[in-house]
């Protein structure tokens, strides 16, 4: 009974120096996805809804839509539908916690390699990321996929830490996650790629003797062999990559340099504030330098104990880059569109585990416990109090500055961080934390919820006028059937597959044909209307003041 107290002090201990920080940040990465909350407002996500929604009836399409295989994806979102009934919060409960599972796998990954304050840095960088963010909360693979593969990793270097059963669960739960995984996207068999190499890998390196000698396979050896071996293959793409691109290979080495490439390179730039152009997709760009000298950092360290996430990095980055978008690998062509940026996320992982290592060289971990939980809860005050004049003119033009400040901070960090000790290798990381964490606001289309505010306006105009539907058992038309089927939690049963990018003439026509004698159907329609309906007689008007979105309810008789 003695022990009790000292049990309970160490216990608390324990609570308070480990896993308190890493809560902190966890709640205040959720506190800034739904502070710039998206919601469903793209396309693909309200099919995954309509097939969740299918599903948790028991009934199940496979060959109904592309994305009808992803069983991954909508059966977590089917069974919540299910236990809750159909609502915003079950449709998009998934996403958001696949979002909060990776900042706790690349924290889990990052604290193996180099320790707590690694691992903070880590998670409180994948809090962060506006990739992350704007992915939290809406019903698309990406997030998900690269949630679950980070977390077989995780789980891999779990196992592969234990020994007897412990070990076995562990590479269980990898292998649940890694299929969980692919059935969320196919994608993610980059990441068994991976996992089975290295596997493979451990096997051989436990036969050394009897194969190759005890000296032949050494860490020094794997190390710089891994090196000389990434030098070359840049070296290679460098001069193809110069002779038709006329660009430099090394801002492209992973595709999340885009924007940086774009700013230094290209000039080509979206936003213009005083004599300067700044991209406005803060997606990657202000990450880039972070990622491209933590990537240095790892493969230049004298201990390698970062080889399994370049290895994790390299094998990811080349079959993406090259297996999946691009099969020539004498050339570089950056991410361009939202769609392409977004099916990269699961990459972003391991660059967040070595900028994690990298700049935990800079602060004390008794520092970095309550540092970066302050930080990360400061930028969530920031973001709550200026989301809706977070674009007026004066306070853009600081935000703008402050990616700038970002990018330069971080290219001159390795001088302070690597070269230096005390005070100044503490102040350039703190300070490049707190601007990066600033640049992070820098405006962006499919970042900032006032892009998307427009289309989730409609959602709410849909959701009224399904209000005037009152007699039941009449056909109801549409030219927006996804949008009005996920308004009203799938009450109006549509089927989209059948009637996508309906017109008002394709509605006419139907009606016209099928429609019995008198009252014969609604219509709701969303937007304004170009064609004739005279004959229709309007139930509602809902109109929108911020964004001139109008949705008109009718009811059609036969003439």
């Amino acid at each position: 009974m003695s022990q009790s107290p000292a049990f309970a002090n160490r216990l608390q201990s324990e609570f308070l120096v480990r896993w308190l920080p890493l809560l902190a940040i966890l709640v205040g990465a959720l506190a800034l996805r739904l502070i710039f909350f998206t919601g469903m407002v793209r396309g693909d996500d309200f099919n995954y809804a309509h097939a969740a929604y299918d599903l948790s009836l028991g009934e199940l399409n496979l060959g109904g839509w592309n994305g009808s295989g992803r069983l991954g994806l909508y059966l977590p979102v089917a069974v919540l539908y299910r236990l809750f009934d159909a609502s915003e919060v079950t449709t998009l409960a998934f996403p958001v916690f696949a979002s909060l599972l990776s900042v706790v796998c690349v924290y889990g990954i990052a604290d193996h390699f180099s320790g707590q304050a690694s691992g903070l840095f880590a998670a409180y960088l994948c809090a962060l990321l506006p990739l992350d963010i704007v992915l939290a909360t809406d019903l698309l693979p990406d997030g998900p996929t690269a949630a679950f593969s980070t977390g077989a990793v995780f789980a891999y270097l779990l196992a592969s830490q234990k020994r007897g059963k412990p070990a076995v669960l562990f590479y269980l739960l990898s292998f649940a996650a890694l299929a969980w995984a692919i059935l969320i996207k196919p994608v993610a068999v980059i990441t068994l790629i991976f996992i089975s190499f290295h596997l493979m890998w451990r096997l051989f390196v436990h036969k050394k003797e009897r194969i190759l000698g005890s000296k032949i396979i050494q860490a020094s050896w794997f190390k710089y062999s891994l090196i000389a071996l990434v030098l070359a293959v840049v070296l290679a793409l460098l001069f193809s990559y110069l002779r038709i691109e006329r660009r430099i290979f090394i801002f492209a080495f992973s595709r999340a340099a885009t924007d940086l490439a774009k700013l230094f390179i290209t000039g080509e730039t979206d936003v213009v504030f005083p004599q300067l152009h700044v991209t406005q997709t803060n997606l990657f760009w202000v990450f880039t330098p972070l990622f491209l000298i933590a990537f240095i950092y790892a493969l230049t360290r004298q201990r390698n104990q970062l080889g399994f996430v370049l290895l994790w990095l390299s094998v990811a980055y080349l079959y993406y880059e090259w297996g999946t978008i691009n099969t020539d690998i004498t050339r570089y062509e950056p991410v361009e569109i939202f769609t392409e940026a977004r099916s990269m996320l699961f990459l972003l992982a391991p660059l967040i585990v070595l900028a994690g290592a990298y700049l935990s060289q800079g602060v004390p971990p008794s520092i970095t416990r309550w540092l970066l939980p302050v930080l990360l809860w400061a930028v969530v005050a920031i973001a709550y109090f200026l989301k809706t004049d977070i674009y007026s003119g004066t306070l853009s033009t600081y935000l703008q500055t402050a990616s700038l400040a970002a990018v330069f901070l971080a290219l001159i960090s390795p001088v302070f961080i690597m070269n230096n000790t005390g005070r100044w290798k503490q102040l350039i990381t703190v300070g490049y934390i707190l601007v990066l964490s600033l640049a992070t606001f820098l405006p962006a289309p499919v970042y900032h919820p006032s892009y998307v505010q427009a289309d989730r306006e409609e959602i709410e105009l849909l959701r009224l006028a399904s209000d005037y539907l009152q007699e039941p058992g009449l056909p109801i038309y549409t030219n927006v059937p996804r949008k009005l089927n996920y308004a009203t939690d799938f009450d109006l049963g549509f089927n989209w597959l059948d009637r996508t990018n309906v017109d008002t003439d394709d509605l006419i026509l139907d009606i016209s044909v099928s429609s019995p004698t008198g009252i014969a159907a609604y219509v709701v329609f969303l937007g304004n209307s170009s064609s004739d309906t005279s004959g229709w007689m309007p139930v509602a008007k809902l109109e929108s003041s911020n964004y001139n979105t109008t949705v008109t309810v009718f009811q059609i008789s036969e003439n």
